[in-house]
């Protein structure tokens, strides 16, 4: 689990990236996301590792996974699974192709059915 740097926030219908590491997606994207988890640019704003929620480092599984924005009392503001992830009544996203994201899609309401509120990216 990472956390957001202290101050960092999130704007109704504003779009983030974040990248495992700024460098190697600035030689894919040749643009740099808004933070990255391994520190690679100066420039770019790292996310904080919550060690007492989870050890390790982030690898998301291909053939399923959840991604979780949590708020301040660590309740869950929007979630994304896909393919085999799981997590409660939520339908999960069939996939995107390799080097693909999910984008959310439905900016006012959330159907909590991935297939709907995300699209291939």
């Amino acid at each position: 689990m990472y956390r957001f740097p202290d101050g960092a926030k999130i704007k109704a219908n504003e779009k983030i990236v974040i990248a495992a590491k700024a460098s190697a997606f600035r030689s894919l994207y040749k643009k740099l996301p808004d933070y990255e988890f391994i520190k690679t640019e100066e420039c770019v704003l790292s996310m904080r590792r919550e060690k007492d929620w989870a050890a390790g480092i982030i690898n998301l599984a291909n053939s399923g996974d959840e991604v979780l924005l949590l708020d301040k009392e660590d309740n869950p503001v929007d979630v994304v699974v896909y393919e085999n992830g799981q997590f409660l009544n939520i339908v999960p996203h069939q996939g995107v192709e390799i080097s693909h994201s999910l984008e959310r899609a439905c900016r006012v309401m959330d159907t909590d059915n991935c297939e709907n509120d995300f699209f291939d990216q």
